[in-house]
């Protein structure tokens, strides 16, 4: 039953990306487009297509996944999830122009009022990522407002829950907001170790990002630690970028004995992850926050 087999593999990749399984994860996302193609099924090759573009974006392989998401909105050019992960990906790599495109696909005015849940959990997610990468916050009313209306639906997956949780927490981030921080970390404490597969975060990293916005010292210190370890093991190269550089902030924030020669050990890491990845906002975020310390 290739129909059934098909989109059962979905299943499995998720889960693989999500555990850290990534080379696992990728042998089933690419049994799952194999049979989209012989079934020609168009929705479930775009879905395929997404799903695998998705994982080699975890491991910083840009090419390919840039391959098959132009795949996948070549069959579905209004995907929602497809538009926000793509509109990430040409940020991450300075190709600003590339990545407004993209966004401003999905904020399109004439689809606004008609947004269905889904694509309401993709721009309450991906609108605080993308400032997070430009430092450009102009939208995080927008993806607040957007979050809490899609997280007042009554009935939704629980998957889906945390990509509005995501928007929130790095809103709270960004805002430095304490009584939003404290309601993220606690939706996200059961997930720690884990990976969100679509956005590409290590849940560590957020949480680490939240303890440290509420003063939590210690905890902040343990899940950044805990999201570099889980990202050098999985090989998710640009998250691990980005906790090395957030944990090296954070440490230099903290001023501990010690800290600073730690801090600039991991500027140093994240430095060289994101060049070799031509991740190049990220690589001007470092050296900036390097020079000032």
């Amino acid at each position: 039953d290739q129909r059934t087999e098909m989109t059962a593999r979905e299943w499995p990749a998720r889960v693989g990306a999500i555990i850290g399984n990534v080379e696992d994860a990728k042998a089933h996302a690419a049994t799952a487009v194999a049979l989209a193609q012989k079934l020609r099924e168009r929705h479930e090759l775009a879905n395929a297509c997404m799903y695998s573009g998705w994982l080699y974006a975890l491991e910083g392989d840009w090419q390919t996944a840039r391959e098959l998401s132009d795949r996948a909105l070549g069959l579905e050019p209004r995907e929602p999830r497809n538009l926000a992960t793509r509109a990430l990906l040409e940020l991450q790599v300075g190709a600003l122009d590339d990545g407004e495109r993209h966004l401003e696909q999905l904020l399109d005015p004439r689809r606004v009022t008609a947004w269905s849940l889904l694509e309401k959990f993709a721009m309450a997610a991906f609108l605080p990522m993308a400032a997070r990468v430009t430092g450009d916050d102009q939208r995080l009313d927008l993806a607040r407002e957007t979050a809490e209306a899609a997280l007042a639906a009554t009935k939704m997956p629980p998957f889906m829950h945390l990509y509005g949780r995501i928007g929130l927490a790095f809103v709270a981030v960004q805002r430095t907001d304490r009584l939003l921080a404290a309601e993220q970390y606690a939706a996200f404490e059961s997930q720690r170790g884990t990976a969100i597969m679509m956005a590409g975060i290590a849940v560590d990293r957020v949480l680490g990002l939240l303890a440290a916005t509420l003063g939590q010292e210690e905890k902040a210190r343990r899940h950044l630690e805990d999201a570099i370890a889980f990202t050098r093991r999985a090989n998710y190269r640009p998250e691990y970028a980005w906790a090395a550089s957030d944990y090296a902030d954070v440490l230099l924030e903290q001023g501990l004995p010690g800290d600073s020669e730690r801090a600039h050990e991991l500027h140093d890491e994240a430095l060289a992850t994101a060049r070799s990845l031509a991740m190049r906002p990220l690589a001007e975020r470092i050296v900036a926050h390097s020079a000032a310390s």
